[in-house]
C-alpha cells in the first residue's frame, strides 16, 4: 500500500485541491481543503511528495503552491517535517 492510498483526500473532487485552470484555489475552498489535510494521516508524506517533485499547483499536505514556494524561497529545499515546524512557529507568533 502506498501513502496516497491512505490519504483523506482520496476519492474527493480534485478541483477542490487544484482549483481552476490557472491553479487558483478560492480561499473558502482552500480552508475546507486545509481542514481535510489537517486530519490526514499522511499529510507529511503528501507535503514531502510536493516538495521533492516541485509541484507547482494545488494544495499538498495542507499548503498551497504559493505557501510552499514562499517557504522554500526563504529556507531552501527542506523536508516536510522542517516546514511543519516553521508553519507551527509562524502560527504561534501570529496568534500571540
Amino acid at each position: 500500500m502506498k501513502w496516497f492510498d491512505l490519504a483523506s483526500c482520496k476519492g474527493k473532487d480534485n478541483t477542490m485541491f487544484f482549483g481552476n485552470e490557472n491553479g487558483n484555489v478560492p480561499s473558502d475552498v482552500a480552508r475546507k481543503v486545509k481542514r481535510i489535510c489537517s486530519e490526514c494521516p499522511v499529510s507529511f508524506e503528501c507535503l514531502n511528495f510536493a516538495i521533492e517533485n516541485e509541484e507547482q499547483y494545488g494544495i499538498w499536505g495542507g499548503l498551497t503552491a504559493k505557501e510552499r514556494k514562499s517557504i522554500i524561497k526563504t529556507y531552501g529545499k527542506i523536508s516536510a517535517n522542517d516546514i511543519r515546524k516553521i508553519v507551527t512557529i509562524n502560527v504561534r507568533e501570529v496568534s500571540s
